[in-house]
């Protein structure tokens, strides 16, 4: 009966039904969304660059990087650069983000929008690294950050060319795909500050050398190279500085010779 006494009023027949509510959707579209992803946490990010592969050039994609919880090193995501309208920013813009990670660490996009109060690469930690090789004939240089954590940088994304046992100040973001984990530098630049001992440690003792390789009295590898430029004989003292270093042979840490200050024979 109410229905009736609702359907006899002069605004519901003077009324034309419409063929279909899509545009009752599309208005309310956010508002649905923002009650769908609410118990979802917003993921703080940077925009990424957008780019396409050689075999799909005009399928556009775009790096995003973002920061799980409880997580310092940013991750690497990519999605289809018409996901979002992603046009009004600049790259490296603070973001956020809600979505899902898979098994396989995939990221499934829900929502985004500007982040504000956020400035550009806010979300990535600045680490002092140690150069610990540089490769002239291929123009890169190698880069250790901490256990687990290093990267290789071409000579063309630095600000000038590095020596082996300088700092750099070092900003990096990581994806895992089906090679396994890639180290990405954002940025990368010199500095006067020691890096942690941890990774770079200063040594004076008395080393043994045999077949051509030399061994501290606490175990630090000195290699054949630096063994033979500073003419480092057995029982000899040695100062220098030292760098973390995995043998995969053994799949062990242990130290490694980098720089030689000193030798007394």
């Amino acid at each position: 009966d109410a229905a009736e006494t609702l359907r006899n009023q002069d605004w519901f027949t003077q009324s034309n039904a419409v063929q279909s509510n899509k545009s009752l959707y599309i208005n309310y579209s956010k508002e649905a969304e923002t009650l769908l992803f609410d118990s979802l946490p917003w993921l703080n990010g940077c925009l990424g660059e957008s780019f396409s592969l050689p075999d799909k050039p005009g399928k556009k994609r775009r790096k995003l990087y973002l920061l799980k919880a409880g997580e310092q090193t940013p991750v690497e995501v990519t999605l289809p650069d018409n996901k979002f309208n992603f046009k009004p920013l600049q790259t490296g813009a603070p973001i956020q983000m809600k979505g899902e990670f898979d098994a396989s660490d995939r990221f499934n996009a829900l929502q985004f929008s500007k982040r504000e109060g956020g400035v550009d690469w806010d979300i990535f930690p600045e680490q002092i690294g140690v150069v610990d090789h540089v490769n002239k004939s291929k123009s890169l240089i190698h880069v250790v950050i901490k256990r687990g954590l290093e990267t290789i940088i071409p000579f063309k994304e630095l600000p000038k060319i590095f020596k082996v046992g300088d700092a750099v100040l070092i900003k990096v973001s990581q994806s895992t795909g089906k090679h396994g984990t890639r180290t990405r530098v954002i940025n990368c630049r010199g500095t006067s500050h020691m890096p942690s001992s941890s990774i770079f440690k200063p040594f004076s003792e008395t080393v043994r050398v045999s077949n051509g390789l030399g061994f501290t009295e606490n175990d630090i590898f000195i290699d054949r190279p630096l063994i033979e430029s500073f003419s480092i004989e057995n029982g000899g003292s040695v100062t220098g500085h030292a760098v973390i270093n995995f043998n995969k042979k053994r799949s062990t840490w242990g130290w490694k010779a980098l720089t030689i200050k000193d030798v007394n024979t």
